[in-house]
């Protein structure tokens, strides 16, 4: 039985398409934003005494380890956070990973990237001193609530990490064209249409298929694909 929630955001499939099509129109933007750092002060107070020692040692390891402390000083505690998780979930799904030093990366769905000094810091641990790296979004022109874009606060994400070659691109990766790469990650794709239409984007992105097989086609020889699924 379909339930009501499903229902509502079936129904919103028309609305959603409209919504996409003025952002997409709307190229206006006030620009990058400045990052302000929040307060880092007790992460972790939502676990218990030995549970939250043993995660805060481990966010100490991964700030030391990754020279996170600008990322600390100017991010928000829910992105610090995230940068944190990827990086041990990174470490834990590709451990002893060795790229090229000028290997090439992408990662699709990059939302706002809000985690990409996390990214570009594991690349280059991993041996990729002269790393290029692409974001791809296909809802790049979705709006906070002081007008700035998802691609203006990635373009400020991109600035923190001092890093040169990264690159964002507003887009499905169906149409992608930016040649092959050694690694692709993709966290968190869409694998069934409701929480496709929830996150406000038009059926007609429901295609998981096809993007897999663009991913796949963008792969190096020998190349890895990482997926997180929920």
């Amino acid at each position: 039985m379909i339930s009501l929630s499903h229902a509502f955001s079936v129904l919103s499939a028309p609305s959603n398409a409209l919504g996409f099509k003025l952002r997409e129109a709307w190229s206006w933007s006030p620009g990058v934003p400045e990052l302000e750092g929040e307060p880092k002060d007790d992460l972790f107070l939502y676990l218990s005494g030995p549970e939250r020692r043993a995660v805060a040692a481990r966010a100490d390891e991964l700030r030391a380890r990754y020279t996170l402390d600008d990322l600390r000083d100017h991010s928000r505690r829910i992105d610090y956070l995230e940068n944190l998780y990827l990086l041990d979930a990174l470490e834990r799904c590709l451990p002893g990973l060795r790229l090229r030093p000028d290997a090439r990366a992408l990662d699709v769905g990059s939302k706002d990237w809000s985690y990409v000094f996390a990214l570009q810091r594991f690349c280059e641990r991993a041996g990729a001193s002269e790393l290029e790296l692409h974001g791809v979004e296909v809802d790049a022109r979705a709006r906070y609530l002081d007008l700035t874009t998802r691609a203006d606060v990635a373009q400020a994400h991109m600035n923190l990490t001092g890093a040169a070659q990264l690159h964002y691109h507003a887009g499905d990766v169906v149409e992608l064209e930016q040649g092959q790469f050694d690694l692709v990650t993709w966290f968190y794709p869409f694998l069934t249409l409701y929480p496709l239409l929830r996150w406000g984007l038009p059926a007609r992105f429901f295609r998981p298929a096809d993007q897999l097989a663009a991913v796949r086609d963008q792969l190096r020889p020998g190349g890895l694909l990482l997926v997180f699924n929920q």
